[in-house]
């Protein structure tokens, strides 16, 4: 119905904010990443919430302090054949120093588990 019948649910306040937000469901409850941006002017690394009902959320876990412009993520959600959940979670990942003239850019791969 396009959304139609759907209620409105509250705003929720993030403590380190988000943006590309991508949220998984796992049978122990919902995992939310993307890229942490309260109080940085390019936005700060990879961060990671979790909740139990999808409405509330956790402080987070802020993996880098900061990455520059050059930046994605995505979740692969994963079911172990011995049925163990597990999400595959990439992102950019920026290495070398910029100041100097040459930076590089690789690809971060990290496995999370709900217990």
């Amino acid at each position: 119905d396009l959304g139609k019948s759907w209620s409105r649910l509250p705003d929720v306040r993030l403590r380190e904010g988000n943006r590309n937000v991508q949220i998984s469901c796992l049978s122990k409850g919902f995992v939310m990443h993307g890229r942490a941006y309260r109080d940085a002017p390019f936005g700060k690394g990879q961060v990671i919430y979790t909740s139990k009902d999808g409405l509330n959320w956790d402080d987070g876990i802020l993996l880098e302090p900061e990455k520059l412009s050059c930046y994605y993520s995505n979740f692969l959600d994963l079911k172990m054949p011995s049925g163990e959940e597990k999400l595959l979670l990439q992102y950019s990942d920026l290495y070398n120093d910029p100041s100097v003239g040459q930076s590089s850019v690789n690809v971060m791969h990290r496995f999370l588990y709900l217990k």
